[in-house]
């Protein structure tokens, strides 16, 4: 729910953007450091909650993570050039949007972030390296590029036709004609962005249900005051 929705508009823009001067990997590098940083809070509070073994504090795990993303980034910037030089012909031209390179460079940079997030793992959990399976471990890392490389194919292919949809079902009001109006970038980053601010939004819902269910527990008291008071 966090990866792609930030990910990829983080992605395009540093990687298009003037503001930057460095080289492309050096881009894609800060785009997997941002993208740590920026979501780390977040990632490890949904493992604290549906794992107790794994509950932490926000940035526990913050360098195996800030490793993770960046080879990501780096394997999404450096294997499409790659694919398209040893697969591409006159007869079947090949570009960076075709399905084939993504899904490619997706499966790709997962499996070369597959062990930095083993250590990951590693860090949040005590029980995880006492109990891992070097093979297990592998094939279950080779299951989630695939579902991730797909998944994402899907994505940026109906991406556009759902940006579409929602701009035309949202030109009937005024306010969110006038927004609309005002989005110029490419629909699959709009459409990523828009999953982006919701995603964000339903895990900062979480945060606060979380706290509340806490207090409840802790001090009923207090929190009926306050509810009261308001």
């Amino acid at each position: 729910m966090i990866k792609f929705p930030i990910f990829e508009p983080l992605l395009v823009w540093i990687l298009s953007t003037k503001f930057l001067t460095f080289g492309l990997y050096t881009r894609a590098a800060v785009a997997g450091l941002l993208f740590a940083v920026l979501t780390l809070p977040f990632t490890n509070f949904r493992l604290g909650v549906s794992n107790q073994a794994m509950a932490s504090s926000p940035f526990k795990a913050i360098l195996p993570t800030m490793a993770r993303d960046i080879a990501y980034s780096l394997g999404r910037a450096a294997l499409p050039a790659m694919i398209i030089a040893h697969y591409s012909s006159r007869a079947h031209r090949l570009t960076a949007s075709s399905p084939e390179v993504l899904f490619g460079a997706v499966a790709g940079a997962c499996l070369l972030a597959a062990p930095f997030n083993e250590l990951r793992d590693r860090q949040l959990s005590k029980s995880h390296a006492a109990h891992f399976m070097p093979l297990r471990s592998m094939f279950f890392a080779v299951i989630r590029s695939l579902l991730q490389a797909e998944s994402l194919v899907l994505g940026y292919r109906y991406a556009p036709d759902a940006v579409r949809a929602v701009v035309d079902g949202a030109s009937h009001w005024k306010l969110s004609k006038g927004i609309m109006a005002q989005w110029k970038v490419a629909p699959d980053v709009e459409f990523w962005a828009l999953a982006g601010a919701v995603s964000v939004v339903v895990l900062l819902s979480c945060v606060i249900k979380q706290k509340l269910r806490k207090m409840w527990r802790s001090q009923p008291d207090l929190l009926k005051e306050m509810l009261l008071e308001n």
